[in-house]
């Protein structure tokens, strides 16, 4: 079947021939003309369907349970797994979205527009040498954002636009900014609706469902989240599929669906193994797998499987080098929340000994705070107390000048210093406000009155 730029096809294309329908093989010529006819099949504008579905806000499964489909052949339709559609299906939807029964089937895609140099040049080199990547190691995701905001040209081609828009919205995450991230990814989407890049359109789909993991909103993440795996099948991309399948994991673990989320990060498991016996390499995403793992086992009581998994874990961090710091905190993390009141002996020095090993590479202020909550689980208030103001030493953003300080609060309040505390907390509270940093603000003025009320019992 003859195929235009992007996946369209004419409105005489239409009826000549399908590359696959909601159950049927592939036909073509008269044949597969006629027997579409018969069936009423036709090629669904998955990305249009995308749009519509994104302007009005609306839910997969609602969708699905209106017009009586099952919410995964939805997420395929989007994915554009399964090209072709029942004539009913599409009237359903058209009738439910409001919206006209030809603008959801494919129609011609418009000719790109010319783009000026040099920020075209300046875009695709980011594009392809992947500058996100590149600076990563350096943590200056401040860095990252100048460079890919100065490239950034509403008339670069729309695939490459979405590139920066992702990067973009990758450094202002890792900066904490997760409203601007989530817009960043949101108007990446919409360039994507007529892409054929599936990898691309699966990453943005997965930058979404992740930033609003992270402002603790999953059931809106899971709709991307799905999509984004069926993408990821589809363009037969392993790698990719196996980071699609943890961070679904990650959005059901978070709703506490914990079998639900044991299926599908087992499931990249393997598929993270077969690719380093395959190539001998350790992917980044690999360690991240085995953190959900980790926790999910834990919720599940199962101490002994989660332990393996941090073991394996620490192994990986090690071999991945200039993620070290970084990974190596990730897994410490969830070990030292896993600490019971009473642990096993030398716990405590195991943490420090973590701690000093992460420091040797690179600062990173999430390991001082999981060391900081740990020794305090533990009863070190003192230990805790020179692990806090030890890391006030090193210079960082504003955002972990204020939760170092918070850390160092946490342990002065264990130890009876509450003034001192609670002038601590309302500094950082007015830093994180000065700086955006709106939700972490908002926790620490949850900090400092649940201390107000434990005073007043006391």
């Amino acid at each position: 079947m003859a195929y235009n730029k992007g996946g369209a096809v004419s409105e005489k294309q239409r009826w000549t021939g399908m590359t696959k329908t909601d159950g049927l093989e592939k036909t073509g010529g008269k044949k597969g003309a006629v027997m579409n006819r018969q069936r009423r099949q036709f090629l669904i504008n998955s990305r249009r369907l995308e749009s519509e579905i994104e302007t009005k806000e609306l839910r997969i499964w609602w969708i699905a349970e209106k017009i009586k489909v099952d919410r995964k052949t939805i997420s395929r339709w989007l994915a554009g797994t399964v090209k072709a559609a029942a004539r009913e299906n599409i009237q359903a939807l058209a009738d439910l979205l409001e919206c006209a029964f030809d603008d959801l089937c494919l129609q011609e895609e418009p000719a790109p527009v010319a783009v000026p140099e040099p920020k075209a040049m300046a875009a695709e080199l980011i594009r392809q040498k992947g500058l996100k990547d590149l600076l990563e190691p350096t943590h200056n995701h401040a860095l990252l954002e100048a460079l890919v905001s100065a490239s950034i040209d509403p008339n670069l081609p729309p695939d490459t636009l979405a590139v920066l828009l992702l990067d973009l919205a990758h450094a202002k995450v890792r900066q904490h900014r997760y409203k601007e991230s989530e817009e960043n990814a949101q108007q990446a989407l919409k360039l994507l609706m007529n892409s054929s890049d599936l990898a691309l359109r699966s990453r943005a789909r997965m930058a979404l469902a992740n930033v609003l993991s992270l402002q603790s909103k999953p059931r809106e993440a899971l709709d991307s989240m799905e999509v984004s795996v069926e993408l990821a099948r589809a363009c037969d991309d392993e790698l990719l599929l196996a980071k699609g399948l943890s961070n679904h994991a990650h959005t059901l673990f978070m709703m506490a669906h914990f079998q639900d989320a044991r299926l599908l990060v087992d499931e990249a498991l393997l598929i993270h193994d077969r690719l380093r016996a395959s190539t001998g390499r350790t992917d980044t995403s690999n360690c991240t797998a085995l953190r959900v793992a980790m926790l999910i086992a834990f919720s599940l009581g199962e101490n002994e499987l989660a332990q393996d998994y941090i073991q394996r874990g620490l192994v990986m961090a090690r071999e991945l080098k200039y993620r070290f710091s970084e990974l190596l905190s990730l897994v410490f993390g969830v070990y030292a929340e896993s600490l019971q009141p009473s642990p096993r002996q030398g716990c405590c020095e195991e943490l420090l000994r973590y701690l000093s090993e992460i420091e040797a590479l690179g600062h990173h202020p999430d390991a001082c705070q999981y060391t900081v909550f740990a020794l305090l689980n533990l009863g070190q208030g003192e230990v805790a107390l020179e692990v806090a103001l030890r890391t006030l030493k090193i210079e960082t953003s504003p955002y972990d000048e204020a939760t170092k300080n918070m850390d160092v609060a946490a342990a002065e309040w264990f130890l009876g210093r509450k003034e001192s505390a609670r002038k601590r907390v309302q500094e950082a509270e007015g830093i994180l406000r000065a700086h955006g940093y709106e939700l972490r603000a908002d926790e620490a003025m949850v900090r400092l009155e649940t201390w107000k009320g434990v005073a007043q019992e006391s």
